[in-house]
């Protein structure tokens, strides 16, 4: 009998420490208020930091983020332009100057990003030029303003020649002028101004969704890209003239559906004190993680977040049915990686830093 009561204490205990064994010395994994936050096909896990680690970088990541930029004019956007050099071949055929072929387009620049393909990282673009008033994967980007912005990839621009996502996390310093910016067109039948014949990008339309985000981090390939989009608008019944990931917003069936999840998740981390990210699940399966140095900043960018997340709910989803040992096992390597010096390219993929090396933004799917 009192073998038999050791037994099952040490089960317990070999049971109890896997199930904690998600904790590093300044962050873990929140099981507890998972059933508070699922709502049909998406469930929330949140990442808890430490005080020592909320005081570590309670300096860091006072930021504006894109959206509040854009909104109050500090940040100027356009097409990245350049004079067309006379020796250039002129592939594309006279009539097509303001409509380019994008498979043609993507043939030529295959990888986007030749450096390691990740989002991160700074993006050498080698686009081709169609004319003088514009380049397809890479933008211009003025800080008007005394703030430092904070542009994280995924973010989704509207406006200039075709709708555009911004292609890894950046950090834009006050002043600062003619910053290139590494992008991925979402908008693929379009290429000339609307509305006010500008080239600049006013409007802001939240985080892309999280199987696109994947896509960039792990590929940098704008025909896949643009085939991510295909899939997603279909899925929701968004087709538009110009196959642009915005349609979303003109889809009443997503658009329903989308208002009912942000209405359940918009406001879940207000008052939280210590969250500074979270794990996101569908069905069987783990969809991604977003980890921020502080808990400031992980409330104002969750807010935007949040829809890359929601969508994939929406468009490939299931109910969830997944274990919290899977979840564990995820975020075991997650938290790994968030902690050790990974070799250059993995460190740049998964982790965004400021000049001082301090960690900004963690991404993993």
């Amino acid at each position: 009998m009192i073998y038999f009561i050791r037994l099952i204490l040490v089960s317990f205990i070999i049971l109890t420490s896997t199930i904690f064994s998600q904790d590093i010395k300044e962050l873990k994994l929140d099981l507890k208020k998972s059933s508070e936050l699922t709502f049909k096909n998406l469930r929330l896990y949140p990442i808890l930091a430490e005080n020592k680690f909320i005081e570590k970088n309670s300096k860091t990541g006072n930021y504006l983020n894109l959206k509040e930029a854009l909104e109050q004019g500090k940040v100027k956007i356009t097409e990245k332009t350049r004079q067309r050099d006379s020796n250039e071949i002129n592939i594309i055929d006279g009539s097509m100057i303001n409509r380019p072929n994008r498979e043609v387009e993507a043939r030529i620049n295959p990888p986007i990003r030749q450096d390691s393909g990740n989002i991160n990282q700074q993006v050498q673009v080698q686009s081709y030029d169609y004319s003088t008033t514009g380049q397809v994967n890479t933008l211009v980007i003025e800080n008007l303003s005394q703030d430092t912005v904070y542009l994280m990839a995924g973010d989704v621009v509207k406006g200039g020649k075709q709708d555009r996502i911004v292609g890894k996390d950046m950090l834009i310093l006050p002043g600062s002028k003619d910053i290139d910016l590494g992008v991925f067109c979402v908008e693929k039948g379009r290429w000339h101004v609307t509305g006010d014949s500008s080239n600049e990008f006013k409007g802001y339309f939240n985080v892309v969704s999280n199987s696109i985000r994947g896509s960039v981090q792990k590929e940098a390939n704008q025909s896949k890209v643009w085939s991510k989009v295909d899939e997603i608008t279909a899925q929701n019944k968004a087709g538009s003239t110009t196959s642009t990931y915005t349609a979303l917003e003109k889809s009443e069936e997503f658009t329903k559906a989308n208002d009912e999840y942000i209405k359940f998740f918009e406001n879940k981390f207000d008052d939280s004190k210590g969250v500074v990210g979270f794990v996101a699940v569908t069905g069987d399966s783990v969809l991604g993680t977003d980890i921020f140095c502080n808990p400031e900043l992980f409330r104002k960018q969750y807010k935007f977040l949040i829809h890359s997340y929601i969508t994939d709910a929406i468009s490939f989803g299931k109910e969830v049915k997944i274990n919290n040992e899977k979840v564990i096992e995820f975020m075991n390597k997650a938290f790994q990686k968030f902690e050790q010096k990974l070799p250059d390219e993995s460190e740049t993929k998964l982790k965004f830093k400021n000049k001082d090396d301090q960690l900004i933004h963690f991404y993993m799917q």
